[in-house]
Order: C-alpha cells, then sequence, then structure tokens
C-alpha cells in the first residue's frame, strides 16, 4: 500500500473560528516557514512591535499601502513651529501615514472584528509557524503564550511605537524590578553601616570626654 497523494487529505493553513464564521489564514510559504522558525529557536533575536505586526500581516496576507504626507515640524520642547534659519520657512518633513490592507486582515476589519481579535488571530498564526501547531493552539484556547512571552499588544499601525523586545521581555522587565530592591537593600546595608560607624564614633568621643574630665579633676 503506498502513501496517499496529500492534497487529498491534508489542507494546510490555518482555519479560525471567530463570532460564528471561519478565517482561513493560508500556509506560508518554505522560506518564511522556515525563517520564523529559526527566529523563534534563536533566543539572541528579539522583535519589536513593529517587526511583530509586520510578521502579523504578512500571514493574514496584507500589504502596506504608503500614504506620504509633508507635515510641518515643531520644536519637541515648545511646540512652536520651526523656522529654517537660511529660508525663514518652516521646516517640514515627508511622513507616511499609510495601513496595512488586503488579504484576511481585510475581510477581518471590514466584518468589524476589533483589533484585539485580529491580533489574538495573528498572533496564533505566527505561533503555528514558528513554534507548530500545539503551541498555536494553547495560545488560541487560553492566550497563555502572550502572558509567558511578556509582549504587549502591537499598536494599531500610524499609532505611536515603542520598541519592546520579544520574546524575553517578561524576563527583562522582572530584572528591573528587582533592580532597585538591590539599590534599596545596598542602600540600607551602606546606612546601617553609616550608622554604627557613627555610633562607635560617638561612644569613642564620649569615652575620651569622660577620661578628660577625670583629668581635670
Amino acid at each position: 500500500m503506498g502513501f496517499q497523494d496529500l492534497s487529498e487529505f491534508f489542507k494546510p493553513g490555518l482555519q479560525l473560528p471567530i463570532r460564528g464564521k471561519t478565517y482561513t489564514i493560508p500556509a506560508v510559504n518554505a522560506a518564511d516557514g522556515l525563517r520564523l522558525r529559526l527566529l523563534f529557536s534563536d533566543p539572541t533575536v528579539s522583535l519589536t512591535d513593529e517587526g511583530e505586526l509586520k510578521e502579523i500581516m504578512t500571514l493574514l496576507g496584507a500589504e502596506w499601502v504608503s500614504k506620504v504626507e509633508t507635515v510641518n515640524l515643531t520644536d519637541p520642547n515648545t511646540g512652536v513651529l520651526m523656522i529654517d534659519d537660511e529660508t525663514g520657512k518652516v521646516m517640514t518633513a515627508e511622513v507616511d501615514r499609510g495601513s496595512y490592507q488586503g488579504g484576511v486582515y481585510q475581510e477581518m476589519a471590514d466584518d468589524g472584528l476589533s483589533w484585539d481579535e485580529i491580533m489574538h488571530a495573528g498572533r496564533t498564526a505566527m505561533l503555528n509557524a514558528g513554534m507548530g501547531r500545539t503551541v498555536a493552539e494553547v495560545h488560541w484556547e487560553t492566550g497563555l503564550a502572550d502572558a509567558a512571552s511578556g509582549n504587549p499588544l502591537p499598536p494599531n499601525p500610524g499609532a505611536a511605537e515603542q520598541p519592546v523586545e520579544f520574546p524575553n521581555r517578561a524576563a527583562k522587565r522582572a530584572a528591573k524590578k528587582t533592580a532597585p530592591k538591590k539599590a534599596a537593600a545596598k542602600k540600607a546595608t551602606s546606612s546601617k553601616a553609616a550608622t554604627g560607624s557613627s555610633t562607635r564614633a560617638r561612644k569613642r568621643t564620649a569615652k575620651t570626654t569622660r577620661a578628660a574630665g577625670t583629668t581635670t579633676q
């Protein structure tokens, strides 16, 4: 008995049910699948919010549509328009205020799904490609992969972005939280040592004073 043709029974990609509708997220190609596997297996590699958003949108079949606009520059401290010293004109810059469009993302957005729901589906697809179906299913049902990675929800396209490391964010945040405690403990130890030294110095001074008083008598 030979092997049956895979295409006759195997359906690649993900079928994710949301609000009574099943969304089909296409399977990644060989190059992207290998790249994501290597990305998730390398502890030295981190992914910013912008990077994660790009990966998710690619998996959801969306493409970036640019919308370049010219905006006036303002002083970040005063909020006053910045003037070019040579020309005397207001300084400007070109900003891309485009957005992602198309694919399953567009279908979800048009159906009125929330940003949280779309990102949850996108992360499930990313974990499926990068770490396997079991991890993806755990994330889909419980969202535990989010808590384990410490990765916050990426901002909507066009919103202010702050780079956060992934997937070792939780550990780094924990290290930052313990750092002040260690510093406080060190400060307390130093204060205690200083207090002890000051007390001993006062005792020595008091002893000397008493001795001098005895000599005077």
